[in-house]
């Protein structure tokens, strides 16, 4: 292995561990989303049922106001889970943007290892059918030089 070739295996194994750091930041960004998600759904559920619950029976004013105010806290509440949930979609966007250029940049790390590995296999192919050609000649002027001294 030469000098530069254990260099580049060194920045492949630095690309692999950020492609590798990226996928985990891309997995908690998933995990996250998913648990926003049912929390936005459970305040949804429970906004309903409030609604359903407060139109059964004979209301006085006071609690008129009450249940206005609370569901204008519920609906406050909803709309800020609204927000966080685009917000980790925003996150979790950001996250699969990084994994698939870390990915992209070891992929591309990986096959300039190979090119530059496959370029040094055809150069020592090419060294040593040179030699071979080399020791094929001086034979063939040994034989030469031997034929010609009979």
């Amino acid at each position: 292995m030469t000098r530069q070739h254990a260099q580049l295996e060194v920045v492949a194994g630095m690309k692999r561990e950020e492609e590798r750091q990226a996928g985990e930041a891309l997995r908690i960004a998933q995990t996250k989303l998913a648990e926003e998600e049912e929390r936005l759904h459970a305040v949804e559920i429970y906004v309903d049922e409030y609604h359903a619950s407060t139109l059964t029976g004979t209301v006085d004013l006071r609690r008129l106001r009450g249940q206005h105010q609370f569901l204008s806290q519920l609906e406050q509440t909803l709309e800020a889970q609204r927000r966080q949930v685009s917000a980790c979609r925003q996150r979790l966007e950001a996250a699969r943007a990084r994994w698939l250029s870390a990915r992209m940049q070891r992929q591309a790390m990986e096959k300039l290892i190979e090119k530059r590995m496959d370029g040094a296999a055809l150069d020592a192919r090419r060294t040593e059918q040179r030699q071979q050609d080399d020791l094929a000649l001086q034979a063939s002027a040994r034989r030469l030089a031997a034929g010609n001294a009979h």
